[in-house]
């Protein structure tokens, strides 16, 4: 056996001592009577016995996450997981991202993270300990038991002397950053689930929140920060040409952040008022469990057909389901069993105040959270009643749209209102100033281009939110900078929905085919195609009156992906950013053609449409083949063809189709060379035909875009995360 799977064997039965040790202490605390008949001693016995076995937890998850780590670094291609993940050429940087660039590398992350916060929650949450800290240890003994199953510690028979590499599409900066900083968020969620239990538990309905309150602002900054990073890196750096596709692997993240919003204003009420209390528990079991389901969804191989980010099926499904079942089942049960015993406060609604206008705000967040999770369930909800299908982006704009203005017009009215609110008069008088300076945007987006009158009242509520958040900085400045982080975040969510809303629909598009050394042009801007260099970087003269600079998008062919890979080229700007983004390369090669599915293109007379892939897998002979059905119509008649390529461990070859021609003397046959299962494409070579077009030309296909308002939108993403730094900085400071 090996230190790794060692080391999470330790970790298991560490672990389960713990949580023996403090549901014993957690029995002494509620059956043991008063203070006076209790055993302190053999209390503070098993107390210290719990914490010891829990720090020798985290001890042996740690080792485990560090041997990991240095198994990669030092290319121990022996460990089928180093294989997949990591290779000798990758930098420091993308071998450290290696370690989470698949399932079993991030569950390891995972558990590493929950262990570390439980030191913490052990420091931190006094009364709550005993019991915070072993359902804590449940969820860690739920992640070592997928860990014994899906280990990235498994050997394979030879060490090869080169791993597969990582993803071209993760070889990038984002990829060091982006998933610890989402699993870190993933990881704290854990801590007001348990807290809200324990508090279940020993009847604490109050005080709880106390310990919640910094772990909720912290989850929901962890959480937003990770989401906005993948968005920012899907604009940038992947080439699909936007920041926010509603895809379900996206929106599994989406949903416990709203989740966990929603969260964090009722605690804010609760400490204010003392109302909610029953839905700030519903939303704290709630939260993680929706985290699990995200990982579920993610992992379980169901949105394979539907997502270009979901991850193989590892074999741990029933892991997950027994895991999300437990807490919602636990939580469940002792919210019904506690349900009666918590006070009611009412919220008077016959006035409008700053407590009914942030619970309207949560009802709102809510309902994007619950249309959302249905959307991303469709695949799993249709399925049972036939086909499974996904919604398109089209579904997610029309149920959300309207919850948006609904949500902007919220930021912009409760910062004016106070928590005993009894005069409408006094209401209005201190709104009417942030109503009136958002006037002045109608005209502005009118002449800008939007006409249509609901995204006319979305940009004015946007504007709404701005302007009211704005006064409030200014009327709370005084008191400290530390006063402003509700506002500055809700500044910085007006900011965002404008740029939402403008750049989603005042963005424009142009196919442009750039043949080398000729002009072209598009809004505007002059392209000179110069040719692609060694590197596969194409270089694009780009001039526009006494401004030039030189694009280089890249388009090559990536042997990990089997298929073409794009990169654009981004030039931001203040109010507008152009986005070249390359489509295809058409090389000197006149025999070959690159297609899309669905997509139909002429050559040497014949259309030739991309219908779909075909997949076979055999297991017998150890080897994966991948064809692509194709539909090629001529004069007289249409022919059927899949070429294909088979795919073993170190091997790819090519089974290419025979094209049936009317002249019996001239064969020709069709190779599968190149595929990108993500982008739904596939590159053709010919071999006896050629495209009768003269003499070849060396094309570059792209799109160029003009994308407005981008830096303005990133601005408020980054206004939203200050302002949760400066909440949570108040929070930790007092």
């Amino acid at each position: 056996m090996n230190l790794g799977k060692a080391a999470i064997l330790l970790a298991l039965g560490s672990v389960l001592l713990s949580i023996l040790f403090y549901y014993q202490s957690g029995k002494l605390l509620i059956d043991g009577g008063s203070a006076k008949k209790r055993n302190l001693d053999s209390l503070n016995k098993k107390i210290k016995a719990a914490r010891l076995t829990y720090y020798i937890t985290a001890f042996f998850v740690s080792l485990a996450t560090v041997h990991l780590f240095y198994l990669v670094v030092t290319h121990q291609y022996i460990y089928k997981y180093i294989y997949q993940y990591s290779s000798n050429d990758l930098s420091f940087g993308l071998l450290l991202s290696s370690l989470w660039a698949g399932q079993e590398g991030s569950f390891m992350l995972w558990v590493f993270l929950t262990a570390i916060m439980g030191i913490l929650v052990i420091k931190l949450a006094k009364t709550f300990e005993v019991y915070g800290m072993l359902y804590l240890n449940i969820v860690i003994l739920f992640f070592l038991l997928i860990l014994t199953k899906a280990s990235p510690f498994a050997m394979q028979a030879h060490a090869p002397v080169d791993g597969a590499g990582l993803n071209p599409l993760l070889q990038n900066f984002w990829m060091v950053i982006h998933p610890p900083i989402l699993f870190i968020g993933y990881a704290s969620i854990a801590i007001p689930l348990t807290l809200s239990l324990a508090a279940l538990v020993m009847k604490k309905y109050d005080e709880w929140i106390d310990q919640a309150f910094s772990w909720t602002i912290f989850s929901s900054l962890m959480l937003g920060a990770g989401i906005i990073i993948g968005a920012f890196w899907s604009y940038e750096t992947l080439g699909w040409g936007g920041y926010w596709a509603w895809d379900p692997v996206e929106n599994s993240s989406f949903i416990p952040w709203i989740t966990i919003l929603a969260l964090l204003h009722g605690l804010i009420i609760q400490r204010r008022t003392g109302a909610l209390v029953r839905t700030n528990f519903f939303l704290a079991i709630i939260a993680y469990v929706l985290v699990l389901y995200a990982t579920f969804l993610t992992r379980s191989g169901v949105l394979a057909d539907f997502s270009v980010h979901s991850f193989t099926n590892l074999g741990v499904n029933s892991y997950l389901i027994a895991f999300m079942l437990f807490f919602l089942i636990v939580g469940i049960r002792l919210f019904i069993q506690n349900s009666r015993d918590m006070k009611h406060v009412p919220i008077d609604f016959s006035v409008l105040n700053r407590e009914n206008g942030l619970v309207f705000s949560m009802i709102i967040l809510l309902i994007l959270a619950t249309a959302t999770f249905l959307g991303t369930s469709w695949p799993i909800i249709s399925g049972f009643f036939g086909q499974a299908s996904s919604p398109g982006s089209d579904f997610y704009n029309m149920m959300n749209f309207p919850v948006a203005i609904l949500l902007a017009l919220f930021l912009g009215v409760v910062p004016a209102l106070l928590w005993k609110e009894t005069d409408s008069k006094g209401t209005i008088k201190r709104i009417y100033l942030a109503f009136l300076l958002a006037v002045p945007s109608l005209p502005i987006a009118y002449f800008a281009g939007l006409r249509d009158m609901l995204h006319l009242l979305f940009i004015y509520n946007g504007t709404l939110a701005i302007t009211s958040s704005v006064i409030l900085i200014v009327k709370k400045i005084g008191s400290g900078w530390q006063q402003i982080g509700g506002p500055v975040s809700h500044l910085g969510i007006g900011i965002l929905l404008i740029g939402i809303i403008v750049s989603g629909n005042l963005s424009k598009e142009q196919q442009l085919v750039l043949s080398k050394d000729k002009k072209a042009e598009a809004f505007g801007y002059q392209l000179l195609y110069k040719g692609m260099d060694d590197k596969s970087f194409a270089r694009i003269e780009v001039t526009k009156g006494e401004s030039f600079f030189i694009a280089t998008p890249r388009f090559y062919y990536s042997s990990y992906n089997r298929g073409n890979m794009r990169e654009p080229d981004i030039r931001p700007g203040i109010l507008k950013d152009l986005y070249i983004s390359p489509l295809e390369h058409r090389s000197e090669t006149a025999s070959q053609l690159t297609l899309v599915k669905g997509q139909t293109k002429s050559f040497a007379g014949y259309a030739i449409t991309f219908d779909s892939f075909q997949m076979e897998n055999h297991a017998e002979g150890g080897h994966f083949v991948v064809g692509a059905r194709l539909s090629v119509a001529g004069k007289d008649s249409t022919f059927i063809i899949t070429p294909a390529i088979i795919l073993a461990s170190e091997v790819r070859e090519s089974q290419p189709a025979i094209l049936p021609l009317t002249d019996p003397g001239k064969q020709v046959s069709v190779a599968l060379t190149g595929l990108n299962a993500d982008e739904k494409q596939i590159e053709l070579s010919f071999e006896g035909l050629t495209e009768d077009t003269g003499k070849a030309q060396d094309q570059l296909v792209v799109e160029v875009s003009i994308k407005p308002m981008m830096s303005i939108l990133w601005l408020g993403t980054l206004l939203i995360i200050s302002g949760a730094i400066i909440a949570l900085n108040r929070r930790l400071a007092g």
